[in-house]
């Protein structure tokens, strides 16, 4: 009996091997299809769980679908509501969303990507600690930003960002690239990072 019964483990576990798509990056994710159209995302961790600070655990990229990627999905919940989709992450749960369009991004306690898009405007939300929004080769014609209680909004170099209204309160903005008009309101404890592009035009108006 031991023997037949491994005998037909093996064989599932073979058939499991063959169906099993292994050029997919994101085989190890289990994906949901979203039956609505998602424009803005609330991507938390609850107070009493600590996560790691290093990579994101939460990427939002710009797709044709409407597709939710989990990984350690036991560690992690989403519904949609009315005011959007909100995803919670603990432990080493990560996710990946794919969306066509996206008008707001709500962080908190979590580090993310926003990445491949081309929007017309963008509202985004940083609070707590632990908080970071990274924006990668993304073309933003009009971004507005609230970044609070040692959260970060990170504008890597490769994106084009022609509008910014910020809202720095104790929090931290690194930008990489040159923004041709801005408007800020920011306070004593804020942090302000400069490389680059957008380095390059502070130095040439001194």
């Amino acid at each position: 009996m031991f023997i037949i019964g491994f005998a037909i483990n093996a064989a599932g576990l073979k058939k499991m091997y063959d169906h099993t798509n292994w050029n997919d990056p994101y085989r190890n994710y289990t994906k949901h299809s979203l039956n609505k159209t998602i424009d803005r995302v609330y991507v938390i961790a609850p107070d009493s769980i600590d996560i790691w600070t290093g990579d994101s655990n939460f990427s939002i990229t710009q797709g044709k679908s409407n597709m939710l990627m989990l990984q350690n999905e036991a560690f992690a919940s989403w519904q949609i509501t009315d005011s959007g989709l909100v995803v919670r992450l603990k432990h080493n749960a990560k996710g990946i969303l794919a969306i066509p369009d996206i008008k707001q991004v709500v962080i908190d306690k979590i580090s993310c990507k926003l990445t491949n898009f081309g929007l017309d405007s963008l509202q985004v939300n940083i609070s707590k600690k632990d908080s970071k929004l990274v924006v990668l080769n993304s073309k933003i014609n009009y971004l507005n930003a609230s970044v609070s209680d040692q959260g970060q909004l990170c504008i890597e170099k490769e994106n084009r960002i022609n509008k910014l209204n910020l809202v720095l309160r104790g929090g931290v903005f690194s930008s990489g690239v040159n923004i041709r008009e801005v408007s800020q309101t920011i306070t004593p404890d804020s942090r302000i990072e400069l490389w680059s592009s957008a380095l390059q035009k502070v130095a040439q108006e001194k």
